[in-house]
């Protein structure tokens, strides 16, 4: 059985992404990390980006290492990473509060009634983000 791990980062964007934009990036993500099993949520806003990732600690160090580039993000920082127990996401997707375009339901993170411990650090740097 893999157990569960969770990791919450955030990474200061190149450029100002529009909505549209996020959506793609999330098209691209989503589904690799549905293959990957990976669950979570990723965020932005003034141009940093926060984001959940819960899986098995092998592939998410796998996806860390492909995100801690400094030539796709600059000053990258993990804010909190270790076991997780429940799942906080149904699925891996971007925060609804995200402002502009409607997104459609399946790039759009799902979560569970679990409150993790990334997750209410995330909640705490984001308040306007509420269950």
């Amino acid at each position: 059985m893999v157990s569960l791990y969770e990791i919450f980062h955030t990474a200061p964007a190149v450029k100002d992404f529009t909505v549209e934009e996020l959506v793609e990036i999330a098209r691209n993500l989503a589904d690799r990390n549905r293959k990957m099993n990976v669950t979570g949520i990723l965020h932005y806003r003034d141009r940093e980006f926060f984001q959940i990732l819960e899986g098995d600690r092998k592939v998410l160090n796998n996806i860390i290492d492909n995100i801690d580039d400094p030539t796709k993000h600059g000053n990258f920082h993990i804010i909190w990473e270790g076991k997780g127990y429940d799942r906080a996401f149904k699925n891996w997707g971007l925060c609804p509060t995200i402002s502009g375009l409607e997104i459609e339901h399946g790039l759009v993170a799902q979560e569970t009634s679990i409150i993790s411990t990334a997750k209410q650090l995330f909640q705490e740097l984001n308040p306007i983000y509420q269950l």
